[in-house]
């Protein structure tokens, strides 16, 4: 498959995760590229070289936080447009544009829709972009992580195809009538950025509350879905500095009204680590265990509850872990500075 120059992947800076906090190093973008088109300026943002640039879309697949966007194929409004009901096969030849650009969520929509979905990975071998098989590989590893949440479920799997098959007369005048019939109209091409997340997260949201019949009585899976992280704080660690909460990109995270607890809505989350890279007392942790209830119905959970005191030095309220009197800022001055204590005739 050749993939031609005529438009451009358009790059919005501004949204990508290194512009929200300094410190995060995320290159799924860069590592990703098969022409080394995305590169780091001076100041570590990602910035895009157009003359290298083929528009294949694999940028717009790895990408969490959907940085990059293309006139000439849109995953997210390829899945709204195929609706519900359908054999859906997906090449890169029809949408011109690599297969990589659909990410994980994406070809579980397909899925969970009611499509019957195969993968045409023939042209993959001769394709350009595709050296030492890395494209390849990595759409089947696309594939295998949706089909180990469809095979949870009891789903039939995402299909790979590997031989190339024409189809006949018939075949194609059906396949257009279901692609035309009826499409899906209660859901808007997009999508809920008041609500802090992706499209591809609401359109995932709204397949899975298609399907949720099928999930309700085993809800919660063991393993993880690529941009979504499930978080645990760790009660003793924590120190309430709320800098997890402040940075989260997505608003996973948030305060309750009284600020007493810290929030977690798995449906916000787009697993890219910020949260833990900015905790200094290393409190925040990942675990693989899921409700998918919680992720079709945008519900949040209670991470940690903390009791507050008021530190009888500096008169300041403090999250109380057992009966401290003193906040750990006053205790941890005074062990730092024991020597400004110390009287005359101790020294």
């Amino acid at each position: 498959m050749t993939f031609e120059n005529r438009l451009q992947v358009n790059l919005e800076p501004l949204s990508c995760l290194r512009a929200e906090y300094l410190y995060n190093d995320c290159r799924l973008c860069l590592d990703a590229c098969p022409q080394d088109a995305l590169s780091l300026d001076r100041r570590s943002r990602v910035e895009l070289e157009s003359r290298e640039c083929i528009n294949c879309g694999v940028c717009i697949g790895v990408c969490p936080s959907e940085v990059f966007q293309s006139e000439t194929f849109d995953p997210n409004a390829y899945v709204i447009k195929k609706g519900y009901d359908g054999e859906i096969k997906l090449s890169c030849k029809e949408i011109s544009a690599c297969l990589k650009v659909f990410n994980e969520e994406h070809l579980l929509s397909l899925r969970l829709r009611g499509n019957s979905v195969v993968c045409d990975m023939s042209e993959c071998q001769d394709c350009p972009i595709n050296t030492q098989g890395h494209i390849q590989a990595d759409i089947e590893q696309n594939v295998n992580q949706a089909n180990i949440f469809l095979e949870h479920f009891g789903f039939e799997p995402i299909q790979n195809e590997y031989t190339k098959k024409e189809l006949d007369r018939r075949g194609a005048i059906a396949k257009i009538f279901k692609e035309t019939k009826g499409a899906f109209t209660d859901e808007p091409p997009l999508l809920h950025k008041e609500k802090n997340i992706p499209q591809y997260r609401a359109i995932f949201q709204n397949s899975l509350k298609y399907a949720i019949d099928k999930m309700e009585d085993h809800s919660m899976i063991d393993f993880k879905l690529s941009n979504i992280s499930h978080k645990q704080i760790a009660y003793e660690s924590c120190d309430n500095c709320g800098e997890c909460v402040q940075f989260c990109p997505t608003k996973a995270l948030t305060y309750s009204s009284d600020e007493t607890k810290i929030l977690f809505a798995p449906l916000h989350c787009i697993s890219c680590g910020i949260c833990n890279d900015i905790c200094k007392p290393n409190a925040i942790h990942e675990t693989k265990e899921l409700d998918i209830v919680f992720l079709a119905f945008d519900r949040a959970e209670i991470l940690i509850e903390h009791t507050f005191a008021t530190c009888s030095e500096c008169r300041v309220s403090f999250p109380q872990k057992k009966d401290e009197k003193v906040c750990a800022r006053c205790s941890s001055f005074v062990l730092e500075n024991s020597d400004l204590f110390k009287l005359e005739k101790d020294m």
